[in-house]
């Protein structure tokens, strides 16, 4: 006991400490604390035990917020606890793709992470999520490029893009869409709203936007 006392302040007094070179003492709380408040990422290797731990994990974000970054290594238990969701979301929506099922499944996480990342959100959502049309507006908007994560019903709803095109506001926004608007809607058709829209398009394929 002395011994490895002794050797746990040799292990603490280093300046920077990585448990892959000190792996007996990956079950150390102190020793696993500061290897974490240099690098969140040092919590891959410690022991189940802290994975699973949510006093020790939630004590691991109040130093650093950086800290975030441990979601990826916690036990798939700690993952899908309310708690800890909660706290995470709070710090960062990206720890969103990082969550358990349960937690995934809730509308607010999902739309606080639509808020931060569109396409994160969408590429980690699950599947019953990618059908709500209320968040597939949402992410759309802020990044068409979503629209590749959507249901496969959804991606052919031509009233549900023509809605969100004609509440589209913003030229600037609904020029972003085109693409998408085009493959699903028909190109004459973006064409007429567009023109609604006070917006046409020049011979070389850019858009002439008018006064919205």
């Amino acid at each position: 006991m002395i011994h490895h006392k002794l050797n746990k302040e040799k292990v603490l007094a280093k300046e920077k400490l990585s448990l892959t070179d000190f792996p007996d003492f990956n079950d150390d709380e102190d020793v696993v604390r500061k290897a974490v408040l240099g690098n969140p990422h040092e919590f891959q290797f410690a022991s189940q035990r802290l994975k699973d731990k949510k006093e020790f994990v939630l004590e691991l974000l109040e130093p650093r917020r950086d800290n975030v970054f441990i979601i990826e290594y916690l036990s798939s238990s700690l993952k899908d606890d309310d708690e800890v969701a909660e706290k995470f979301m709070s710090i960062s929506p990206g720890s969103y793709a990082y969550l358990g099922p349960t937690q995934k499944k809730k509308i607010a996480f999902a739309q606080a992470c639509i808020d931060y990342s569109p396409l994160e959100a969408f590429a980690h959502m699950p599947e019953d999520l990618k059908k709500n049309k209320e968040l597939a507006k949402l992410g759309f908007i802020k990044n068409p490029s979503c629209y590749m994560h959507f249901d496969e019903d959804l991606k052919r709803d031509q009233p549900f893009f023509l809605d969100i095109l004609r509440s589209t506001s913003n030229q600037f926004d609904c020029v972003k869409m085109y693409p998408v608007l085009r493959k699903v809607l028909g190109e004459d058709k973006v064409r007429q709203e567009f023109q609604a829209k006070g917006m046409a398009m020049n011979t070389d394929g850019t858009f002439l936007i008018g006064n919205s």
